[in-house]
């Protein structure tokens, strides 16, 4: 993320966080040349770097009433603030965390809203991915924090149901947005014969909490053919014929020869790793003609499910 200073030796500068666990504070105008280090850095270094948890995720940025220039970014089930300092050179401090509930991989996505820099108008607003687990797995849940820390921590303003994402094996990356006092919020359900469906969540003051529609409305006749999804560890590979262990324990015999041949498997097949695969229809010997096999989370509890 770029972000403007107001300072006239680092006018911009860039942060980023990543799946192995760093933040980076960067100088857009001289990034440097990647150096073959464990871990690996650059040359020049990047202006200041910070050990946190993964981050699947997208950080955000706000000025806060003191003028202070502050981003915000995730990792694991936290979420953290982070004030910009500019002199003597730029550098971030830790400044406030709080925890969200949030599952899939590390870190989610954030946005900020406020009126100016009026004191008290700065909210973050978080998504956190489903957790797979309790009365409801595949929900989503919409956030909002003061921005402005209190004692260390961040105040926590609101938080409610927003949504559902039923693929749990692929991370919801969601970005709350915010336009005109409402935040907006993306999600999918399955409708009644497990096709994906897109649907919108919109907050805002005095609002009823009423579904945008019904999936129960949705003509039948309309509806596309139903996919099939088999995720399993791979146990066999023979040409096209791929077998997959089931998290049922079963046996699962894939024809990935289309999948193959338009390129649509994710990287070398690797026995003993994980992978989901979607089709159509099964062949005279019922296998599942795969139309795309991708790899699947190590845990079988987000694998989706199979239909």
């Amino acid at each position: 993320m770029l972000f403007p200073t107001g300072n006239a030796s680092y006018p911009y500068l860039a942060i980023a966080a990543g799946k192995d666990g760093r933040v980076f504070l960067l100088n857009p105008a001289h990034l440097g040349e990647p150096q073959k280090t464990s871990p690996p850095t650059s040359a020049p270094p990047p202006l200041d770097t910070h050990q946190i948890d993964a981050c699947w995720c997208g950080p955000s940025f706000f000025i806060g009433p003191d003028g202070a220039k502050r981003v915000v970014t995730s990792h694991g089930s936290t979420l953290s603030t982070w004030k910009v300092q500019l002199s003597p050179s730029p550098t971030l401090t830790a400044e406030a965390s709080a925890t969200i509930s949030s599952g899939q991989d590390a870190g989610f996505f954030t946005s900020v809203s406020s009126n100016g820099g009026a004191a008290g108008s700065a909210i973050i607003w978080a998504v956190g991915r489903p957790t797979g687990a309790g009365a409801n797995p595949t929900a989503v849940t919409l956030f909002a924090f003061a921005a402005m820390p209190s004692n260390g921590s961040l105040t926590q303003l609101f938080s409610a149901p927003a949504g559902s994402w039923p693929n749990t094996g692929g991370n919801a990356n969601i970005v709350p947005v915010v336009a005109n006092g409402k935040v907006y919020v993306a999600s999918a359900y399955l409708d009644p014969l497990g096709n994906t469906r897109g649907q919108l969540s919109i907050f805002g003051p005095g609002g009823t909490g009423s579904p945008l529609a019904s999936a129960s409305a949705v003509s039948r006749a309309a509806l596309p053919t139903v996919s099939h999804t088999i995720s399993g560890t791979l146990i066999a590979v023979d040409g096209g014929t791929v077998a997959l262990r089931t998290r049922a324990g079963n046996t699962a015999t894939i024809d990935a020869s289309e999948a193959l041949q338009n390129e649509r498997v994710t990287g070398p097949l690797v026995v003993g790793s994980p992978y989901t695969a979607q089709g159509k229809t099964f062949n005279a010997s019922g296998a599942l003609v795969a139309t795309a096999i991708a790899r699947a989370k190590p845990s079988p509890g987000l694998w989706p499910l199979d239909r």
